[in-house]
């Protein structure tokens, strides 16, 4: 009886024994993974600050400004573009127009506006007035 509770208590305080090195290791495993952690971290914190310091060097100024240049240009040409087809709004093409005798070129283009001005008001267009006429052509 004395014996089994010898060999009861023997394999307790080894089972204690078990999990005190267990319990050893874990904490060991531990703080090797919060090294680990806190190197990454480290590392982390080290790329943000580069990546700040380049954002705020002269090359990303130069960067912002190719980028507004090229938006500006856009811009302009959007612009460009819209006058254009503001312009185009008012714009008549007449075809088989037959051309002035004439002899100079001033009373050619006369006949021309009034012969485009004779064909709006057989149209019934009323309030066009013809200020450029450009023959096309020969």
């Amino acid at each position: 009886m004395v014996r089994m509770k010898a060999d009861l208590h023997a394999d307790k305080i080894h089972s204690a024994r078990v999990i005190k090195d267990g319990v050893a290791k874990l904490e060991t495993r531990v703080e090797q993974c919060e090294e680990y952690v806190n190197a990454k971290n480290q590392e982390l914190h080290s790329k943000i600050d580069d990546i700040k310091s380049k954002l705020d060097s002269p090359l990303s100024s130069v960067v912002q400004g190719c980028i507004e240049g090229a938006v500006k240009s856009q811009l302009t040409e959007d612009k460009a573009e819209a006058q254009e087809i503001q312009c185009r709004k008012t714009s008549v093409i007449a075809h088989g127009i037959p051309e002035s005798d004439a002899d100079s070129a001033n009373e050619r283009n006369d006949n021309d506006i009034l012969q485009i001005a004779a064909m709006l008001e057989e149209l019934d267009v009323s309030g066009a007035k013809v200020e450029q006429v450009i023959r096309l052509g020969k």
